[in-house]
């Protein structure tokens, strides 16, 4: 059902005439009245009267209310918080049909863009203005009448600076009361094709997110929420919906601002090969694809050279074992050959052949003959022992950004709490993504990238790549696995390959993907191009655009919606006159329809969303205009907070 026209809109700004009207109504109504009750003649044309009038402001009443519920809707009398008990009967509802609440709204369609278009050639502003401010200040006098009669003029002076405050308030309100709302839903199936939020600061992006997170925990998924800011509300509104759902002790931690109260978490825990290893760390290093790449590439190479002697060794590379045997090459070059040696030739020949040499370097040289010697050559030793030869100035410098990333992931509690000191890390309460989804848990990761950007950036590209690594293993050998829900807050903090290769292929795993960020230009600068940042957003079906106002987020979203046409009037008048006369012989005024082609969605309206409401395009074209309350354990914390 719709909202309200452009007709009704206008004639619903201004100054309410309808009420004035009703109520002189019903005021003469009452005289009569109280006439034809102490008047002796003709009481009964009094009485009449009185009837009369009153019908007349009954009559007047109903647009005086419809104009009064619309005012209503401009100040944002639909209430702006959602509790946490109101949400679980929301999600319970959206849960008997596999589907997830988005918020309260309409489906927009031609009708909508038509008033619009109507709208925006009429002269609306100035009484929109009028009507938001008085709106305004008749919630405020409603809400405090003894203070507006002990103090008017103090009631006055604040009222005249609500009248200021009321018309710069973000937004246009009367967008979402150009339709009917009602709660929203989506399906489920269609969240496994990803879903992408946009929106600047203080557009309500966070707390989209914040009432989606919390409805996948009370609908039971497996969730993993990855934040750079470290939003504290957040993290509040996920313990509460754990603790709703019956899942308090599913909940896990890790936050680099807090590493007293966090997990323990592998970042390198998942992979097929060791060498995968190499590549992860190195595609964080500053400097990709372009001149810095060779520096990469060198870092790479030393990263997979150590891998090789760990897969040789025996031992799971952390990221403490590899900053150790960078600085130590020789060490693990003689571990590396004594462990291949050992299983070629065994170990009662080493020790034999190599046992006579007393200084850790001639039994390394003696081990390194006896390697050569045998003519059985291994890869991975011949990588080691490369790596061994190299020159350790050369090596240095051209590898002084993967020490610096190393050393940063093994230093002081964060430090202790990436690297496990057993093989065995599950059985001495470690975490990683693959466990974490096993056991149906909910993950909170919290970068602080306000404090390090750049060891969020490294840690969460990481986890993405470990969490790509365990989904990957999951689609080949898990078919019963339940479903899990990422949340990726700032998501172009964390644009990596591995990211895009979860985006395209994580869906056949029972994944779904939530990535938000403030515009599209955040993807493009991480990405190095335009492209790259494509490559990404292509993955993703569905799109929620909260208030955008760059020109290039508002026309990525826009060209996601079909096309539409739209009516617009044009006046003509024609006028004839002879040679032989100057006065008009004849004249003839006219006006036609013209149709004209038209976006769904103006993209202007995008950057006039007020806080906390939103277009939303789905799966095959549908699209919603919906606004998402704030998430509230009670209304109290609501004015509490402002």
């Amino acid at each position: 059902m719709s909202g309200i026209d452009t007709q009704s809109f206008i004639a619903t700004l201004g100054v309410n005439r309808a009420a004035r009207e009703s109520a002189a109504y019903f005021a003469a109504s009452g005289l009569y009245l109280t006439a034809s009750l102490v008047l002796p003649w003709i009481p009964w044309a009094l009485a009449a009267m009185a009837l009369v009038l009153f019908l007349m402001g009954c009559w007047r009443l109903r647009p005086a209310l419809l104009q009064r519920r619309f005012e209503a809707q401009l100040i944002g009398d639909r209430r702006p918080w959602l509790t946490m008990n109101e949400l679980i009967r929301l999600s319970s509802r959206a849960n008997c049909a596999a589907a997830r609440w988005l918020g309260y709204g309409f489906a927009w369609d031609t009708e909508h863009c038509q008033n619009v278009q109507n709208l925006v050639k009429t002269n609306w502003k100035e009484l929109y203005r009028e009507s938001l401010t008085r709106a305004a200040a008749r919630r405020w006098l409603f809400g405090h009448p003894l203070q507006a009669i002990l103090h008017p003029f103090a009631t006055y002076t604040l009222l005249k600076t609500k009248k200021a405050l009321a018309a710069t308030t973000p937004g246009f309100r009367w967008i979402h009361a150009l339709g009917k709302e009602s709660p929203t839903f989506v399906a489920r199936k269609e969240l496994e094709g990803h879903m992408a939020v946009f929106g600047t600061t203080g557009s309500g992006k966070s707390r989209f997110l914040e009432v989606q997170i919390a409805q996948a925990i009370l609908q039971g998924h497996c969730v993993i929420v990855l934040d750079p800011k470290g939003d504290k509300g957040l993290e509040n509104s996920m313990r509460l919906a754990c603790i709703r759902a019956g899942r308090e002790g599913q909940y896990l931690q890790f936050h680099l601002a807090h590493p007293e109260t966090s997990v323990n978490l592998d970042l390198l825990a998942n992979f097929t090969r060791a060498e995968e290893i190499a590549s992860r760390i190195a595609d964080t290093l500053p400097g990709q694809g372009g001149e810095g790449q060779v520096f990469v590439d060198m870092a790479r190479g030393a990263l997979r050279s150590i891998c090789d002697g760990l897969r040789v060794i025996g031992t799971k590379p952390t990221v403490k074992n590899l900053l150790h045997y960078y600085g130590n090459r020789d060490g693990l070059a003689f571990a590396t050959l004594e462990a291949h040696l050992k299983r070629t030739l065994g170990e009662e020949t080493v020790k034999k052949m190599t046992g006579k040499a007393k200084s850790p370097e001639a039994r390394l040289e003696d081990m390194r003959e006896l390697y050569l010697s045998q003519g059985r050559p291994s890869a991975a030793v011949d990588s080691v022992l490369g790596f061994a030869d190299l020159d350790g100035a050369v090596l240095s410098k051209m590898t002084q950004s993967l020490v610096v990333v190393l050393g940063s992931l093994s230093r002081g509690d964060i430090g202790n709490k990436l690297s496990p000191d057993s093989q065995n890390s599950e059985d001495h309460g470690w975490w990683d993504s693959k466990s974490v989804m096993r056991d149906n848990r909910v993950l909170y990761v919290g970068l602080d990238a306000m404090t390090d950007s750049g060891m969020a950036r490294v840690i969460g590209t990481l986890f993405l790549s470990d969490l790509t690594a365990s989904a990957g293993a999951r689609y080949d050998f898990e078919c019963a696995s339940a479903p899990v829900a990422l949340f990726v807050d700032e998501a172009a903090e964390l644009t990596c390959e591995p990211f895009t290769q979860l985006l395209n292929k994580s869906r056949g795993a029972k994944f779904s993907i939530c990535l938000a960020s403030q515009t599209i230009a955040d993807f493009v600068a991480k990405a190095n191009n335009e492209a790259q940042a494509m490559r990404i957003l292509a993955n993703v079906n569905n799109c929620v655009a909260l208030r955008c106002i760059d020109e290039v987020t508002q026309e990525f979203f826009v060209k996601r919606t079909v096309g539409t046409r739209t009516v617009s009037k044009q006046a003509g008048h024609d006028v004839s006159a002879g040679a032989d006369r100057l006065m008009a012989q004849s004249g003839s005024v006219g006006e036609r329809l013209v149709e004209e082609e038209a976006t769904l969605i103006p993209a202007p309206l995008l950057g006039a969303l007020p806080n906390g409401e939103f277009f939303g395009v789905f799966s095959g074209g549908h699209v919603i205009k919906g606004r998402v309350p704030v998430l509230v354990e009670h209304p109290s914390q609501f004015h509490q907070d402002g």
